[in-house]
């Protein structure tokens, strides 16, 4: 897991109240858990409020395929169970191909395993250990359910692929996340401004940044704490600006770096926590696979974010030798290392990146799924659209095209980097409001009476109560 997923995934209170289900839930574990093929990093930290019968029964989920070296580790001897003490504890490492010596491994990518759903977030796989229990001792699954909110937040907030399982389970988490918000994430949501029903790009870059910023924040009302966290999200959004401009600029000043196929960036100040954003905006700038380290006590900790069609989790397998720990999955990992290895990684990897990527993984480019006219563009039509979602990896938002737009007025400038345009089409005359984020720039090479094209996603504006339907530009192609 990374980012975000450690805040949700790895600290979320399963809170069991119903007669007898704690109890059963540990012998359940202890008896049947070992059936399984996934990976749990840590259910239930050590002395943990245990509560039976008619009371709360918090058990602690810490799940992910997060370390790639166990050394030896022997969780059962480590952590062991404290059964008449309720203090139980299981706990897995994930050892690339070697499995610890832990009471159970729950990972659906282990080659024993046959579970269809291979790229489950963590939080996704404590769900399905519920489920299972649940199955198991005939315990409605309505009770389950409602916590599908949080597994949606950790879909989104890990980045895998939302298909299969994990769409099914984004769907819903999104159903119950809009109709009945707990008190936390809908403190959050009013806080970010979200009016409209949420989907998962709303929480990838809203509610996933400020539980990120959240830190160690705790015993806050609701209201109290989203104030405080967005605070600490405004900052962070500062410190993320001056590290992304300090790590282009490393790059920029070196022409080995320039030249390479990868980046691999360390500063022992920069923020831990937001890393993995300056990793993703590095890419925004040069379109390559992404590491960026910073200092975590006496280590160095890293993000890694890839480009389309390039599995960075393979590539940083091929380096574990110079890795203490590491997991992810194809879009994005995380790892930690000696400091003294940064070097010889960013060498190694560069190596590796060179030999595996393909030119075409270095170019950005937009897929197209169909040439519209404006005229198309009706109410069925984004409600058509709507049940493609949730979009996210391996499930992205449809991309349109239309040739031989022109401008209607003048392009406005928002914000000095962004770009609103009103575009008729001259075969049909439909007039579309169209919004680019970062297409400033473009503004000077528009011309009125000369036709582009765009190419662009239909998404909803909500604003004022008022609901219209716009274009978010991902291209402009002047016509020669």
């Amino acid at each position: 897991m990374l980012g975000l997923s450690k805040k949700v995934s790895r600290t979320e209170l399963v809170r069991m109240k119903a007669t007898g289900l704690a109890k059963e839930f540990s012998d359940w574990v202890q008896e049947n858990i070992l059936d399984y093929g996934h990976e749990v990093e840590a259910l239930a930290r050590p002395n943990a409020e245990k509560i039976l019968d008619d009371e709360l029964y918090p058990v602690t989920l810490s799940l992910g395929r997060e370390s790639a070296s166990c050394d030896g580790l022997n969780m059962n001897e480590t952590i062991g169970f404290e059964h008449k003490q309720w203090n139980e504890e299981l706990a897995a490492a994930v050892a690339g191909n070697e499995l610890p010596d832990a009471a159970a491994v729950l990972d659906p990518k282990r080659d024993d395993c046959m579970y269809l759903c291979k790229e489950l977030s963590g939080c996704g796989v404590g769900f399905k250990l519920l489920h299972a229990f649940c199955l198991r001792n005939d315990i409605p699954l309505d009770y389950l359910y409602p916590y599908l909110d949080l597994v949606a937040v950790s879909i989104a907030s890990d980045i895998v692929p939302i298909t299969g399982e994990n769409r099914v389970m984004a769907y819903y988490g999104l159903k119950y996340l809009n109709a009945t918000p707990r008190v936390g994430l809908k403190a959050l949501i009013k806080i970010a401004g979200f009016s409209q029903e949420l989907t998962i790009t709303n929480l990838v870059f809203g509610l996933g940044p400020r539980i990120n910023a959240a830190g160690r924040i705790q015993h806050a009302k609701a209201d109290a704490f989203a104030m405080v966290i967005n605070k600490h999200n405004n900052d962070r959004k500062t410190f993320d600006s001056t590290m992304t401009e300090q790590a282009l600029g490393m790059i920029r000043e070196s022409d080995t770096m320039l030249n390479a196929k990868s980046t691999v960036l360390f500063d022992a100040t920069w923020h831990k926590g937001l890393i993995g954003i300056v990793a993703s905006r590095c890419i925004e700038h040069f379109h390559r696979p992404t590491i960026i380290l910073t200092q975590s006590q006496d280590k160095a900790a890293g993000s890694a974010r890839s480009v389309p069609g390039f599995d960075v989790y393979e590539a940083i397998e091929e380096c574990a030798d110079l890795l203490e720990q590491f997991g992810g999955h194809t879009f994005a990992a995380g790892m930690t290392m000696a400091v003294t290895n940064i070097d010889a990684f960013r060498l190694k990897f560069e190596q590796v990146v060179s030999r595996r990527i393909k030119d075409e993984h270095l170019t950005p480019l937009v897929d197209i799924d169909l040439p519209v006219d404006f005229s198309e563009i009706d109410a069925k039509f984004v409600r058509i659209l709507k049940q493609m979602g949730p979009f996210g990896p391996h499930n992205p938002q449809p991309t349109f095209v239309t040739e031989n737009v022109y401008l209607a007025n003048e392009p406005i400038i928002m914000k000095e980097k962004h770009l609103k345009i009103n575009v008729r089409q001259s075969r049909t005359g439909h007039m579309m409001t169209a919004v680019g984020f970062g297409f400033a720039h473009c503004a000077g090479q528009l011309q009125a009476g000369k036709p582009f094209s765009i190419c662009y996603q239909v998404e909803q504006n909500f604003y004022n109560g008022n609901v219209t339907t716009q274009l978010m530009l991902k291209d402009i192609k002047c016509a020669d």
